[in-house]
């Protein structure tokens, strides 16, 4: 305890009386916080109604997920400036703060890919159920590998050997599978661009049909005589396609006799 307490009335070489304002600051610093977060929010819900555009919505969305706790550790952070601590001490509270700043852009991105996911998959019928699951779950791994990675080089870890391990076993895993990673960035590439829908009829080479799904994998066709037709994503992006649902006009050639 010798350590710890510096004198008769002291904790950590300040005195009770600096304690308590200590205390009373960080109370009144979260709930400033707090009122910011709500004030924000209520203002940007009043501007989402008298505009057509979807960012307002996504803040709205984003900001809803800052944790109190989060800021209640932003606000112990402020009010510690106040104390005269020792040095040990203010390193763990800047490793707490950066801590705390991580997870809630971890949540922030997390609530980001989640709306976006949900708000393509209510425009576009192209992409099923399925497709969305494993984007959005491919996103939600991407972000909080990093954050995680954050963390611990933020808790001292040399996360050098950790990441150069996991580039080499994501080069071997990428070449084992490679002609699935290649049908899976061809579908990605579908859903950006779109060439067709579900719903469209179309015609690859000889082949003819509308289409009734685009997986990760592959895309299938029902043709006109009833059976359905498999095609490889990639194997669509390296052929032409001719859409006829898009066409809003026909030219025929004929001779007047």
């Amino acid at each position: 305890m010798s350590g710890i307490v510096t004198g008769p009335h002291e904790w950590l070489g300040n005195t009770a009386d600096e304690w308590l304002r200590f205390t009373l600051l960080a109370i009144f610093a979260t709930a400033l916080l707090t009122l910011i977060k709500h004030q924000v929010i209520q203002r940007l819900r009043g501007a989402a109604q008298r505009t057509a555009t979807t960012i307002d919505d996504l803040l709205i969305q984003v900001l809803s997920k800052t944790r109190t706790t989060l800021l209640a550790i932003g606000a112990l952070y402020v009010a510690a400036q106040s104390l005269n601590l020792p040095a040990s001490v203010d390193r763990v509270l800047d490793g707490l703060v950066m801590a705390a700043l991580l997870l809630q852009l971890g949540l922030w991105a997390n609530e980001t890919i989640a709306v976006w996911v949900g708000r393509y998959r209510a425009r576009a019928s192209s992409l099923g159920a399925s497709g969305t699951a494993v984007v959005s779950l491919i996103g939600r791994v991407v972000v909080w590998s990093i954050v995680l990675l954050l963390l611990l080089e933020n808790a001292g870890v040399d996360i050098t050997a950790m990441v150069a391990g996991l580039g080499i076993g994501g080069v071997a895993v990428a070449l084992a599978v490679q002609n699935i990673l290649g049908d899976l960035f061809a579908s990605f590439s579908i859903i950006v661009d779109r060439p067709f829908e579900v719903g469209d009829f179309i015609i690859v080479d000889d082949y003819m049909g509308s289409v009734e799904n685009i997986g990760l994998k592959t895309t299938r066709l029902r043709s006109l005589g009833g059976e359905q037709i498999i095609f490889a994503n990639s194997d669509l992006l390296q052929t032409r396609v001719r859409n006829y649902k898009r066409m809003q006009e026909r030219r025929a050639v004929f001779t007047f006799r």
